[in-house]
Order: structure tokens, then C-alpha cells, then sequence
């Protein structure tokens, strides 16, 4: 365990693998969207939050041009308690705080198919913004391989037949080819989707 999340977070963030560094994407102007992960995760979403926003200020980012989306995935909505509790009271009365609704038409917008006909439907939030940040844990998970990453989006803000054809595909599998398995071609369909999203 970590003694100081948000210390680390910012570290980790200034010093990223493999991307540019999360000053570098965001900027004066730029309207950020960040996904973070429900109140049935266990991710310490407060002081890693508390860190990306550092960032997002840092880079000149106004708290007016960010918006933080509860991904629910298909579970219900946090109530305004939860997302306080999940993200401290003090953020939450001072950003724009949504939940997202996979199976609510008006919240949702359809970008089409991906090269192998999957759908490609995800909160339209992400078309208001200019940049999508997902926060959330990795660990094994049997449907996606594991978690984090392209799975904080899908099925976290993806609309009902993303996520529904998500979860059935991975059905096509024995676990162990899935579980724990990053090359999983479940995880491959993922990350397609969420790349077809921009």
C-alpha cells in the first residue's frame, strides 16, 4: 500500500509510461472529461482525483471546463451522498458531477461500427469534450482480461449494446483464456471500441 496516493499519483503522472504527460494533453481552453469508477470499486478515487485535478490546474484548465462522470457501467446511479463520500464534499460541490445512464437514449451518443461491425456507443459527453481521462484500479477481471484503462469506458460510459455485446462476447471464452490475460481477444474488441471513440 501506498502512504501517500496522492503524492504518488502526481509522480506517476509527471512521469507517465508511455504518453505525454497529462500537462502536456490538457491546456488553457481544453475541456476535460474524467471518468472515475462507482462506489462498488475500490479505488481510492478521492486523492488520485485530487491529483488529476492538480494537474488539469496546473495546466491552465478552468473548473468550469471539466466535468467528472460517475462510470456506473449498468449499475444504478450514485446518489448526491455517495458521489461526495466517493469523491470528497468539496469536489463535488465545486465541478460538474453527472452520472451516466447506459440505457437512456438522450445521454448517449452512437458513433457507428468498428471495422468488425461492433457498436460504438458510448455517454455523449465524450463529444463535448477534448480530452477523456479514466481513473480506476487494475487488476484481473474475468470479462475484460483486466481492469482499468479501455475498460474504465466500456462498459464504464458505454451506452447498453456496447456494453451488452462486451459482456456476451466474453461468454465465447473458457475464463482462463480471458482472466488475468492481457492479450485476451476480448480485451483486443475493448480497446478497439474506445479507440474508435477518439
Amino acid at each position: 500500500p501506498l502512504g501517500d496516493v496522492r503524492s504518488a499519483t502526481l509522480a506517476a503522472l509527471r512521469n507517465p509510461v508511455g504518453t505525454p504527460a497529462l500537462r502536456e494533453m490538457a491546456g488553457a481552453g481544453k475541456r476535460v472529461l474524467v471518468a472515475f469508477p462507482d462506489k462498488s470499486r475500490h479505488t481510492d478515487v478521492r486523492e488520485v482525483l485530487a491529483a488529476v485535478l492538480e494537474e488539469l490546474e496546473r495546466a491552465g484548465v478552468r473548473r468550469d471546463d471539466v466535468t467528472l462522470l460517475s462510470a456506473l457501467g449498468t449499475h444504478r446511479p450514485m446518489t448526491p451522498e455517495e458521489l461526495a463520500d466517493k469523491i470528497g464534499e468539496g469536489v463535488a460541490a465545486s465541478y460538474r458531477v453527472v452520472n451516466h445512464d447506459y440505457d437512456d437514449p438522450d445521454c448517449l451518443v452512437n458513433l457507428g461500427f468498428t471495422a468488425d461491425g461492433l457498436p460504438v456507443e458510448f455517454n455523449r459527453l465524450i463529444e463535448e469534450h477534448d480530452l477523456v481521462v479514466s481513473l480506476g484500479n487494475i487488476s484481473a477481471h474475468p470479462v475484460g482480461g483486466f481492469s482499468g484503462g479501455a475498460k474504465g469506458l466500456l462498459p464504464g460510459i458505454a451506452g447498453k449494446r456496447s456494453t451488452d455485446y462486451f459482456h456476451w462476447e466474453a461468454c465465447k471464452y473458457p475464463l482462463f483464456d480471458i482472466f488475468g490475460n492481457p492479450a485476451n481477444p476480448v480485451r483486443r474488441e475493448m480497446e478497439s471500441i474506445v479507440a474508435e471513440a477518439g
